[in-house]
């Protein structure tokens, strides 16, 4: 049995285009979330920023220039 289509989470297309695939249809859109325990966020507030801070630095500029978070 041959498949017709792939799902696949896809960011830029690069993959896509790199393996000659063309995106056909948006089935729906993700995003991620970080959830912190309140008790953790006020007895481990340091660690807690410095990985959101970690985080923030990786995430890249949209193209309206903000980031998204």
């Amino acid at each position: 049995m041959r498949g017709e289509r792939i799902v696949d989470l896809v960011d830029t297309g690069r993959t896509l285009s790199e393996n000659g695939l063309v995106e056909v249809e948006e089935i729906l859109r993700a995003s991620a979330r970080l959830i912190v325990n309140r008790a953790s966020l006020t007895t481990r507030y340091g660690a807690i920023q410095a990985l959101i801070d970690a985080l923030r630095s990786q995430v890249p500029v949209r193209h309206g220039g903000t980031r998204c978070d």
